[in-house]
């Protein structure tokens, strides 16, 4: 008994294996087969990024200021939240500063963790950084799209608004008393031993790196890209501009501001403090607007004309010269000037059209009499119509069409001369 039970087992197990690979195959065949979905481009081309680049310039030129400021105050807070990362953890990093040489290992610490955070974040939430405005606001102004003046207001109310951010972060690290208050000082204090010319060179670098990094982002995001493609596009540049000491004048904006608030920067003037930051900002102008903004988008942006460009930098062409206005004539002399010029009538050679209010010029020929068809008899004279006359030539018409124009003309005149 066993062994029937474990032979008819053994039977109904092998016919569902046996079936089971038919009915997998048959529902395979029935899923509806889908094409591979299109792999989209990750980033822009040159042309269409700088084409995106002043567009957003345009943006933010015409933006509402208040929004443009609250904006500012955020990116200069971003700024500063980088700097409190960078300077706590590569700052911080053995007994000597990370700017001395054989230091290479903790300046690259220092810059690939902290600022990179800023620009990211300024990306992400839509913030309005100075440096990034100098790329959009060049690029804007060299396509034609923004004038000189909108550009340099939009520019002062981001550098304030970014200076009060750079001062509430600041505070916040030096009144809450980080780790970074101490790196911070020793950096602030590295900077004004610079003189204004490395100060004003170095802005330079730093502002040129800022800007690829915002044009990486633009290339990246909006070609379709994902946060790891922004994150990676930013993380390449700003890291490189901070291990290579350039100069930024936002960072700076916050390492002196925990200098001074802290109290440990009493060494700090307030001349040479200014200094820097003037040095520092036309560094970043020339780098990020100069450089970036206006020299790249010219090279591998869209053209535009040149009137347009000449125009957004103040410096319109000149007008066309305006054709002197004719002397006023008379409606009579228009009139009689205009009837001279009325081309003469054809000659009667021509054949000439017929309206159909006209009757033919040449009637048929009357059939002659037969058995069949007698000649009619004549009417009477009081019965006759009254003959019609006959038409005149084509020349005729087109002849009195003048004297009707010339006397429609003499009535205008003659009411124009009573006004």
């Amino acid at each position: 008994m066993m062994l029937r039970v474990t032979l008819i087992a053994l039977v109904l197990a092998g016919c569902s294996a046996y079936r089971a690979p038919n009915v997998a195959h048959r529902r395979l065949a029935l899923r509806p087969r889908t094409a591979a979905p299109a792999i989209k481009a990750a980033l822009l081309s040159p042309a269409d990024t700088f084409e995106f680049m002043a567009n957003e310039g345009l943006f933010r030129c015409d933006e509402r200021k208040l929004k443009l400021f609250v904006k500012s105050i955020a990116a200069g807070a971003f700024v500063g939240t980088g700097g409190i990362l960078c300077a706590g953890v590569g700052g911080d990093i053995g007994a000597t500063a990370f700017w001395e040489a054989g230091n290479g290992l903790k300046r690259l610490t220092f810059g690939a963790i902290g600022f990179p955070l800023s620009i990211i974040a300024v990306g992400t939430t839509g913030a309005s950084a100075f440096t990034g405005n100098l790329a959009f606001a060049g690029a804007a102004l060299r396509a034609g799209k923004t004038s000189l003046y909108k550009v340099g207001k939009m520019l002062l109310v981001t550098y304030i608004g970014c200076l009060i951010g750079t001062f509430l972060a600041a505070s916040l690290c030096a009144l809450g008393a980080l780790p970074a208050v101490g790196p911070s000082v020793h950096i602030a204090v590295h900077k004004l031993a610079l003189s204004p010319l490395q100060t004003f060179i170095r802005g330079i670098g730093g502002g040129w790196l800022i800007a690829l990094a915002i044009t990486f982002a633009t290339a990246s995001t909006k070609g379709g890209g994902n946060f790891c493609d922004l994150a990676l596009g930013v993380w390449l540049p700003i890291s490189t501009y901070v291990i290579c000491d350039f100069e930024h004048c936002l960072a700076n904006m916050f390492f002196f501001f925990v200098a001074l608030i802290s109290g440990q920067g009493a060494q700090l003037g307030a001349m040479p403090v200014i200094y820097n930051l003037l040095y520092s900002t036309l560094g970043n102008i020339v780098g990020a607007g100069v450089i970036v903004g206006i020299f790249l988008q010219w090279a591998t942006g869209p053209n535009c004309p040149v009137d347009t460009v000449r125009q957004a930098f103040g410096r319109d062409t000149p007008a066309a010269p305006v054709a002197p206005a004719a002397a006023w004539v008379p409606a009579t002399t228009v009139a009689t000037a205009s009837l001279a010029t009325v081309p003469a009538a054809q000659p009667a050679a021509q054949p000439a059209a017929i309206t159909p209010t006209e009757p033919a010029a040449t009637a048929p020929a009357a059939a002659e009499p037969t058995a069949e068809h007698p000649a009619a008899e004549p009417a009477s004279a009081d019965s006759a119509p009254e003959p019609r006359p006959a038409a005149e030539p084509a020349a005729v018409e087109l002849a009195a069409e003048p004297a009707a124009t010339e006397s429609r003309f003499a009535a205008t005149g003659s009411y124009l001369d009573s006004l």
